[in-house]
């Protein structure tokens, strides 16, 4: 029995003995108690009111090791000198302890700080507190709250994420949806905007499904503002004061998006097979942040595919929890999800291939919806959201985007246009709730 309950029992048999007790000794259990045996009783003795079946009906199991330690008071013998002695050694055992219930609770709140990515208050806190003086448990507490103060945290250039802190490094991005919804084309936007916000980070795309200089000429793309086509052309034509453009531009120390580029590595079909491949090459070039495009195009020796895609899933996530870095991996849809049947074209996480394991190993699944695709006439073709089916900051978050596909770039809103696309997305579900 924990000698704060024997304490409050003995109480609670010897009203006397309340005053005399260190209020600052108990934890905030047992403050809660104490008081409660001040506010309920007015003082009095529980002796008989503790028993009663009404009070214990009511009562949590805090208050239930009341009764269980009146078992044990009831057991001393009624002389003052025996019941003194018991209450001074209660007393000096909680004196003890009462360093230690304060780091724990300095520790506590220090990590609830640092989960809300309040980092510098949180080492503000462990910092006050005496090294020395803490016990193995609370010593081993400190390293664990220190590993989430020191986590690292990383920008998006997404506001709708950056006002909640950002990405953590270590977090896994899921990007699903149907094709022809621009995934591709949103994942790479993300890549260099996450480049761009964090000037130090490397990243890697890796491109599994079409050759990579179709992503070299998407990234040109929306550096130079120029369409992906036309770009094409003057490749083909052989423009040369075109190339010397695009060669001055990503040497321009001033433009933000060409140093982001130059930061950029891109990797395509041939240029590896499996998540080993993936990891070695993230290592060898120092990555912060991945894209897979995308995960079923995996290759490797297996008895069972679903297992293997599993297993490179973990081991992909495996990997950004060491080096907490950050990935994001696109995923098709299953072709059974039958999406294309429902009033409601918002995908869900199940209707993902691998869904579920995606789900469990993300710290955000967003389902992106271009509603233009299918309803052509009722609303603006450059309306692009994010929506969330798993998310850090809140599951109903939905982010919205003004979509330029053509130079592979979106942008945030105006304000008024914020609210016309709340309202569109809020009105879309609702309708199709209905139906």
């Amino acid at each position: 029995m924990d000698p704060e309950y024997k304490l409050l029992s003995l109480i609670t048999l010897y009203p006397k003995y309340k005053n005399n007790i260190p209020y600052k000794i108990l934890s905030y259990d047992g403050r809660e108690i104490y008081n409660w045996i001040n506010n309920v009783m007015n003082g009095k003795s529980l002796k008989d009111y503790i028993i009663q079946e009404k009070a214990t009906d009511s009562m949590d199991n805090k208050f239930r090791k009341l009764l269980s330690g009146r078992k044990k008071i009831r057991e001393i013998e009624n002389n003052d000198a025996i019941i003194n002695k018991v209450f001074s050694g209660l007393v000096d055992e909680l004196e003890d302890k009462s360093y230690r219930e304060s780091v724990l609770v300095t520790l506590s709140h220090a990590a609830d700080l640092a989960k809300d990515y309040r980092t510098d208050e949180a080492l503000e806190l462990i910092n006050s507190i005496d090294i020395k003086s803490i016990e193995e448990e609370e010593s081993n507490l400190k390293l664990l709250v220190k590993s989430f103060a020191n986590t690292k945290t990383y920008k998006t250039n997404i506001s709708d994420i950056d006002e909640q802190g950002g990405i953590l490094g270590g977090d896994l991005i899921t990007i699903g949806g149907e094709s022809g919804h621009e995934k591709t084309m949103i994942s790479l936007h993300m890549m260099l905007e996450f480049l761009i916000a964090n000037p130090t980070a490397k990243g890697i795309y890796f491109e599994k499904e079409m050759p990579k200089e179709v992503i070299n000429v998407r990234a040109v793309s929306r550096n130079m503002f120029l369409d992906s086509q036309s770009i094409i052309k003057k490749i083909q034509e052989q423009d040369i004061e075109f190339m010397k453009k695009v060669e001055e531009r990503l040497k321009d120390p001033e433009n933000l998006l060409s140093d982001a580029m130059n930061r950029l590595v891109i990797k395509g079909p041939n240029d590896f097979s499996n998540a080993f491949d993936m990891i070695k090459e993230i290592e060898k070039h120092d990555a912060n942040i991945w894209v897979l495009d995308y995960l079923t195009l995996l290759e490797g020796k297996y008895d069972d595919y679903n297992f293997f895609l599993k297993d490179e899933t973990m081991r992909l996530k495996r990997s950004l929890d060491k080096k907490k870095n950050v990935g994001i991996i696109i995923s098709q849809l299953k072709q059974t999800s039958e999406i294309e049947k429902r009033q409601n074209r918002i995908p869900e996480s199940n209707d993902m291939e691998y869904g579920k394991i995606l789900k469990q190993l993300s710290a955000y699944v967003f389902m992106v919806f271009k509603p233009s695709i299918y309803y052509e006439d009722e609303v603006n073709e450059e309306y692009f959201y994010l929506v969330a089916r798993k998310s850090r900051h809140r599951n109903q978050q939905i982010i919205k985007l003004i979509s330029d596909p053509s130079v592979c770039y979106y942008s945030e809103p105006t304000k008024s246009s914020s609210i016309i696309m709340e309202k569109w997305i809020k009105n879309y579900v609702q309708r199709k709730k209905r139906r």
